[in-house]
């Protein structure tokens, strides 16, 4: 998806002492009411997501008790290892860990 954003105006563009408290330039507006949506529409998509998970471990491929616990659990308990993910990105640098994240998770994928 490409964001198609006006060119500021020079002539309304504000400096910062003129802008008066609380308003935003229009890009800032725009980007942020955009960036609102797809939080939104993001999190109900992740909430849908959470709640079809099990109905479709049940139904689709017969999961054990076991195997639904801990894919219940995998979704809250992932969120404690936020931080450790930040440190680790700021020790080897963002660009190193995503290409290491994604290359080892994907070896299984590949070798099956």
């Amino acid at each position: 998806m490409r964001l198609i954003v006006p060119p500021p105006d020079p002539a309304s563009e504000a400096t910062p002492a003129e802008t008066p408290r609380g308003e935003f330039d229009p890009i800032t507006r725009h980007n942020v009411l955009v960036e609102s949506f797809f939080s939104a529409f993001n999190g109900v998509y992740m909430g849908l997501a959470i709640f079809a998970a099990p109905v479709v471990a049940v139904t689709g491929v017969n999961a054990s008790p076991l195997e639904l616990t801990i894919l219940v659990s995998a979704f809250p308990v992932g969120v404690f290892f936020g931080p450790l993910w930040a440190d680790l990105g700021r020790r080897w640098g963002m660009q190193k860990l995503v290409t290491q994240m994604a290359f080892w998770a994907n070896i299984p994928l590949f070798m099956i």
